[in-house]
């Protein structure tokens, strides 16, 4: 898979640096047109044992405080609760926003002592309650503040299991507005790039069949949802009811992440089938960080974000190493790589050290995993391209021996639609069974069973048997449902079908779902005893029925209409449904729970032997039928 380098692959690689330059002058641009941020004067207080309260810290010696000097109060991954204090500057035209730009702070609490004395009721926000909760809806945490907060000492309690920032800043509402517009669309611009390069490496993949471009889906996939779940897109847009996913999804994209990755390096750079030495390492890498995906449900949020930046930064460092290495041997597609990667690496690499509070928490290191992976899917969009043309031109080299085997080549072509139509015929086959089942019960729906039934009496009446429809409705189903939800009532009717099952064995028989809590059970070959024993042997059946719900074991009741017709019976098929279905309302105005036939009809006597034992299949007989 791995070009040797020439005139043509140079040139491409030239391409692909003039647009690196061009895409780094048009994002310089763009983040210039950002607002700038006016930071507080901040000072924190860690409180290790997280027993202190405001009381407590108000009273504390100006000793105890520190000075953040202008920088955003952070500390790193820690267990501690911080409490961080500013002093509000002074303002009287209009509205102010007090903003919290980091959306994974878990727990925030926010004491406001106005100038004049007032302490004001403290508010509760963070990451870990639902996003409807928040009075502004942003990915930060805005408070709205008004001319009275003017001078006021604020105090916040902040605990989470996140990286501890806390970057406070204040806005005029205006100016916010503007940034508010400006973030949504550098978001969605970085949206759109994980969309189209998505779409763009799934069509690619579906032409070549190349499983570099299947890991590198993934890449872009997880890449795409880690990035947006720090900046707070994720929750405020796919889970805003659901805060522990926050933490959940975080070390198990990035993991999946670096895997995925993983397998993109291994597949990309390979020149044949056979694994290239030292790919046990990038096994062993990609192995882990699946081990590291799941283990992150199992143990504490700090463990798994740690392990799994640990991992994202060993492989940063094993995958430059290596392509480099490469590179220097004359590979281009390693030189492609290198390229293309070194913006997405020095960005997790930004983030992550940021993440730990070792650099200061800027713009652009607030963004540089989502800036550094956009240029990275931007570039490699090119990169791929021009693989994928140098694959072209060798291949028309080496078209004088392709033709050799062309008719090889078409024969397997022959075999591959064959195996297509196999599989078309046997995919609509099970299509087709699909459109005949209920989804909820896995039994039957109405629409086979109005196809079912006037086949199975034509077939009674050719036979000379019999047949008996039944009709069965749950007693008090909308109470049951008003009761204790629709989940309970779909169990319920989930219940009742698999004992209409198991209670229907005979061959031939079937049950139905024929419409919301009503079910049908068709049972030809039957005598008239059998058929009644087999109605009121289904009653006792779901009568005895235990269905689980939550703490509560629910019971339930059927009513039964029955009707039973002989070969050469005056009843079509409605007939019989609505001569059973006239029974069912009969047996519920008798009070439910019981069995109801329909009235007798007119019907043809058999000219043989009787019907067999109730309950037992009524068989032909050899002797003469009556003429038709």
């Amino acid at each position: 898979m791995v070009e040797k380098n020439g005139s043509t692959d140079k040139s491409d690689v030239h391409k692909a640096t003039v647009l690196v330059v061009l895409v780094l002058v048009l994002f310089a641009y763009f983040l210039t047109t950002f607002l700038p941020r006016n930071s507080l004067h901040t000072f924190s207080y860690e409180d290790a044992s997280g027993q202190a309260d405001f009381s407590n810290v108000m009273t504390l010696p100006a000793s105890d405080w520190k000075d953040n000097k202008g920088q955003t109060a952070s500390a790193g991954y820690t267990n501690s609760t911080y409490w961080i204090k500013t002093k509000l500057p002074s303002w009287t035209d209009g509205e102010r926003l007090l903003v919290l730009s980091f959306p994974l702070i878990e727990h925030i609490t926010l004491y406001r002592l106005q100038k004049h004395g007032a302490l004001l009721s403290p508010e509760t926000m963070g990451a870990a309650r639902p996003f409807e909760e928040r009075r502004v809806h942003s990915e930060s945490f805005v408070v709205p503040l008004t001319p009275d907060d003017s001078e006021a000492d604020v105090l916040l309690q902040v605990r989470t299991q996140t990286s501890m920032q806390v970057p406070l800043e204040l806005w005029a509402t205006d100016e916010f507005n503007i940034h508010q517009r400006r973030l949504s669309l550098f978001h969605g611009a970085y949206i759109g790039v994980i969309v189209a390069m998505f779409l763009y490496n799934l069509l690619l993949y579906s032409f070549i069949r190349e499983k570099a471009y299947l890991w590198y889906i993934g890449w872009i996939a997880c890449m795409g949802l880690f990035v947006n779940t720090v900046n707070g897109v994720a929750f405020q847009w796919l889970w805003p009811n659901a805060p522990y996913l926050n933490l959940a999804t975080l070390p198990i994209s990035l993991s999946l992440a670096t895997a995925c990755v993983v397998g993109f390096f291994i597949h990309f750079l390979r020149d044949a089938a056979q694994p290239r030495p030292g790919e046990w390492w990038f096994r062993l890498m990609g192995q882990v960080s699946l081990g590291v995906a799941v283990t992150s449900l199992l143990v504490p949020y700090q463990v798994g974000i740690i392990a799994a930046i640990g991992m994202a930064m060993l492989m940063v460092l094993s995958i430059v190493v290596a392509a480099s290495r490469r590179a220097w041997q004359g590979h281009t597609a390693a030189s492609y790589l290198l390229l293309a990667f070194s913006f997405v690496f020095v960005g997790a690499v930004v983030l992550a050290v940021s993440k730990f509070g070792l650099i200061p928490r800027t713009f652009a290191t607030e963004y540089a995993a989502e800036i550094g992976s956009a240029i990275e899917m931007v570039v490699l969009s090119l990169v791929i391209v021009a693989r994928y043309n140098s694959q072209i031109r060798q291949r028309e080299v080496a078209q004088v021996h392709l033709l050799k085997t062309q008719q090889r080549l078409t024969a397997e072509l022959e075999s591959r639609v064959e195996a297509r139509t196999v599989e078309l015929k046997s995919a609509n086959a099970t299509l087709l069974a699909l459109s005949q089942t209920d989804a909820l019960t896995g039994v039957f729906n109405r629409r086979y069973l109005d196809e079912r039934l006037p086949a199975e009496l034509r077939r009674i009446d050719r036979a000379w048997s019999s047949i008996a429809v039944l009709i069965i409705d749950i007693d008090f189903f909308k109470q049951l449902n008003d009761n204790h939800g629709h989940q309970a009532g779909d169990l319920c009717l989930e219940a009742l079908a698999a004992a209409l099952v198991a209670g229907s064995q005979r061959p031939g028989d079937m049950v139905a779902r024929y419409g919301g809590e009503e079910f049908m059970v068709l049972a030809p070959d039957i005598s008239a005893t059998g058929a009644d024993t087999l109605a009121e042997n289904l009653r006792l059946r779901v009568e005895e029925l235990l269905v689980p719900v939550d703490d509560t074991i629910l019971t339930m009741t059927v009513s039964i209409g029955l009707c039973w017709r002989q070969s050469g019976g005056n009843l079509v098929a409605h007939d019989m449904v609505q001569a059973a279905d006239q029974a069912l309302y009969r047996a519920k105005e008798a009070g439910r729970n019981q069995v109801r036939k329909a009235e007798p009809t007119a019907t043809r006597e058999f000219s043989g032997q009787p019907l067999a034992h109730p309950y037992e299949t009524a068989t032909p007989t050899n002797t003469a039928k009556p003429t038709q």
